[in-house]
Parts: C-alpha cells; structure tokens; sequence
C-alpha cells in the first residue's frame, strides 16, 4: 500500500461517510470526474444531489464531516488519526489565511513554511513513531478489502439506486410530518386506512399538504365502514 493508495483509500471512506447511500463505486466515479479534488468532488456531489447553489458546500466543523474524517484517516492507515483530524480541523479554521500562503507560491520558500508549521507540530514525528513501533512489532500491516477503478464497469445502476434510496427517505421524511399533523384520535380510528390506500404525496400543493389533502379526500369519497 503506497501513500497514494492509502490517499485514494481515505479519500473514497470519505465520501461514503459524508453521503448517504453512496456506493465506492460511485465515490471513485466523482473522485475520476473531479481529477482527485476532494473538494471538487463533493462540488459535483451537491449538484447532483439537487443542493441550494446558496448552501456551502460543506460544513468541515459539522459532527458528520468530523466522523467521515476520522473514517477516512482509518481507512488511510494513519499511524494517529486522532492527530489527523485534529491538525485538519484546525488548519481548515484558518481556512483563509492557509490559502493566501499555499496559493502565493510555486514552490513554497521557507517563510511561507513556517507559518504551518505550528498547527502541524503535533504531527511532525509520526513517522519515526511508526518506524519504531513496527520494530517493536507493534504495527503490522493489515489486509482490508481493495478499492480499484476498472475500465467497464458499469456506475449507471448504482447510481440510480442511490437516488432511489435518497428519493424514498426523502418521502418518508413527508409522511412523518403528514401523520404528526393529523388529529390522533382521527388516525387511529378513521384516517389510517385512508392514509395507506389513498394518501399521495403528489398534488398541486406540497408534499405533506398533498397527502393530507389526498387522505381525507379518499376518505369522503371512500368512506370506511
């Protein structure tokens, strides 16, 4: 396992974390498009996924990008991913100031290193540590299932059934607020027969208004007994 396999391997843990529902498959399919980009990759994902233009992309503050972070630092094989994710979250608070330094140069000289080099410090020996704790026999590599791109195969399938899926939860969300709208006592003893043979979510209004408004309209034209 190289660094660049390991790379691709956090990279591809991390995408499947960050979004629901979405297959390796696909993860190395917008990692193809977005020519290794992280960034550019969950760029096409939000598109797709038919986010606001107006909402960031993502929140790297957020508890599930924290998570898919630490996932991602796992699955790379980093020797103190603990460390990983706390260096990464704290380089990403000065998201601006690291992009003015990393952006001004070629190649960097060593002024515009050491502005860096504090949030990094904590990281710096790592790889003397795993040296040493693989003499010790500490560390030993581990066998774990490979991720690979491979010419033909076939991502169309996956990814309308990862739609599906987002579809289906995203209606389910709508009947959850539909039925904690409806009188209790009127669903238990009347509305939920309605619901279930009659209660769309498709109409002229919205969602949830629609399958209350389908619901009671089956239920005066269908009356149970």
């Amino acid at each position: 396992m190289t660094v660049a396999r390991r790379s691709l391997e956090g990279l591809v843990t991390f995408l499947c974390f960050q979004y629901r529902y979405l297959e390796k498959t696909e993860a190395l399919r917008y990692l193809r498009l977005a020519g290794g980009d992280l960034l550019a990759a969950v760029g096409l994902l939000e598109q797709d996924r038919n986010r606001s233009p107006e909402e960031p992309v993502f929140n790297i503050m957020s508890p599930t990008t924290k998570i898919a972070l630490e996932c991602a630092a796992l699955s790379a094989r980093h020797p103190k991913p603990a460390v990983l994710v706390g260096v990464s979250l704290s380089l990403m608070s000065r998201t601006v100031k690291v992009s003015k330094i990393l952006g001004a140069h070629c190649c960097l000289p060593s002024a515009a290193v050491k502005p860096l080099a504090k949030p990094l410090r904590a990281s710096i020996d790592l790889g003397a540590d795993r040296k040493k704790k693989r003499k010790r026999g500490e560390l030993t590599p581990r066998n774990t299932e490979s991720v690979e791109w491979r010419p033909g195969m076939d991502g169309t399938f996956r990814h309308t059934q990862t739609l599906k899926l987002l579809l289906l939860g995203r209606i389910h969300g709508f009947y959850l607020e539909a039925l904690a709208l409806l009188p209790r006592d009127g669903l238990r003893k009347l509305h939920h027969c309605s619901l279930i043979k009659g209660g769309y979510c498709y109409g002229p209004m919205d969602p949830v208004s629609n399958i209350i408004l389908n619901t009671l309209w089956y239920g005066t034209a269908f009356p149970t007994h």
